[in-house]
């Protein structure tokens, strides 16, 4: 969820914004430890899922870059960031007041069109203040005969480095993101969509436990979790509002209302 604001603003311009859900699944490191209670190991499955419904949605949804909390004449309060933003020729700069006086950062974006009909465009952004201080990614899309890729790289001071390479064609995608934390611990994060409308998500949280969602149209699905715990494999399956049952191994369930897991 870190990058899901900036590659918005990073694909909007080519009208892409459904690829954002490289990004959608980012977050906890979603690693779990062997003293992990039954409740505690539920819960850490959970939450992660959670983000794999989030990552979904947010294909569904194909939003643009999201509305300010508030804004005056020329800049508008960034959400993610903490920090005003000023839309200028070359990109966005970022200030730590509303009156632009003290720089909080900078995203410098350049794109050229070929005779062809292609598209480039390539982004470098600095985070210099706020609760994002030192935050840095670089960025290159390029459209070409109806096929997009994208590639972006960077630092969270948060969650640590990432990386993210995807591709989209004729309503078909396929974006693949790996994030590695201060103590050296990488997770991948993928996420595959179809022009008939269904998908695939699945994360491997670098530690304990796997997961995979498989999406139908209609947004309906099944799932699994994989790991060496007791409790797993275990199976999910939802209808297409959401509502559905994560099982395991013990025959102990979760009940999924609307895409959320029901506090047990």
């Amino acid at each position: 969820m870190n990058l899901v604001h900036h590659i918005r603003r990073f694909l909007a311009p080519a009208g892409l914004t459904c690829l954002l859900v490289v990004a959608a699944g980012c977050g906890g490191s979603g690693a779990t430890t062997p003293s992990l209670t039954a409740a505690q190991l539920k819960s850490e499955v959970a939450e992660s899922i959670q983000q794999g419904f989030s990552a979904r949605s947010s294909v569904a949804r194909s939003s643009g870059p999201r509305a300010a909390v508030r804004s005056s004449e020329g800049i508008q309060f960034d959400e993610f960031f903490g920090l005003w933003a000023r839309s200028v020729e070359d990109g966005i700069e970022y200030f730590v007041d509303e009156a632009a006086t003290q720089p909080g950062g900078r995203l410098t974006t350049t794109s050229s069109a070929g005779e062809d009909g292609s598209f480039t465009q390539q982004s470098n952004l600095s985070i210099t203040e706020g609760r994002l201080k030192g935050y840095t990614y670089t960025s290159n899309l390029k459209v070409a005969e109806g096929r997009v890729e994208i590639e972006l790289q960077g630092s969270d001071p948060l969650s640590g480095s990432f990386q993210t390479v995807g591709s989209f064609e004729g309503g078909n995608g396929a974006f693949s993101s790996n994030y590695t934390d201060e103590s050296g611990l990488k997770r991948v994060y993928s996420v595959q969509f179809s022009e008939d409308g269904t998908s695939r998500v699945s994360f491997n949280t670098g530690s304990d436990f796997v997961y995979t969602l498989n999406f139908l149209a209609d947004g309906s699905g099944t799932g699994s979790v994989t790991g060496a715990d007791a409790l797993l494999p275990a199976q999910i399956a939802w209808n297409s509002v959401g509502d559905g049952l994560m099982t395991f191994t013990d025959g102990s369930t979760l009940e999924i209302k609307g895409f959320d897991f029901v506090q047990f």
